[in-house]
């Protein structure tokens, strides 16, 4: 599906559901009390109420449930686009780290919070997947601040992606830093 086919509630609950099952079969079980878990719910719960609204309360606003649903239904769209690729099992450390950090884009989060920037490599490199040719990128963990985080082939030349946070009175930001041609 497209954004500019309108957004589908029945659509994003198939994902969750399938997500959920490319997570199990990949031995990955989902942390009760993690952000994957309660916005997977979320979205599920926001369709039960769209088929059903007698079961939404209208005294209560859900805009920002929804906004953070969906940000998670195109992060994981992202990821889910990729599990025939033939690399997809190198990103598996890296979906591991959504039971223990936020996805959000567009929450801040502490300057301690490590896992949250690797997510933001996982979007990022679920997208470069997505697009490019021969797509080679750090484990979450052994990277070590070096860079770059990403690298691939587009029209027969390296170019390579940081993945940069900015950090500012203890908050930090996601942007994508630094794109550049390889030598």
């Amino acid at each position: 599906m497209t954004y500019s086919e309108g957004y589908s509630l029945y659509e994003a609950e198939k994902l969750i559901y399938a997500f959920h099952e490319l997570l199990e079969n990949n031995c990955i079980n989902i942390n009760f009390h993690s952000d994957l878990y309660w916005v997977g719910n979320k979205i599920i719960e926001f369709y039960k109420m769209h088929k059903n609204p007698k079961l939404r309360d209208t005294n209560i606003d859900v805009r920002e449930e929804m906004q953070e649903a969906l940000g998670f239904e195109d992060f994981i769209s992202k990821i889910y686009s990729v599990r025939d690729h033939p690399k997809f099992k190198n990103l598996i450390p890296h979906i591991r780290l959504m039971n223990t950090a936020s996805f959000s884009q567009i929450k801040t989060t502490t300057v301690l919070d490590q896992n949250s920037d690797k997510l933001f490599e996982l979007y990022i490199t679920s997208l470069c997947m997505m697009q490019f040719e021969d797509v080679h990128f750090a484990p979450p963990n052994d990277n070590k601040g070096k860079n770059p985080d990403i690298m691939f082939r587009y029209k027969n030349k390296r170019w390579a992606i940081a993945c940069k946070v900015m950090h500012t009175d203890g908050i930090k930001v996601k942007s994508l830093g630094v794109l550049f041609p390889v030598a």
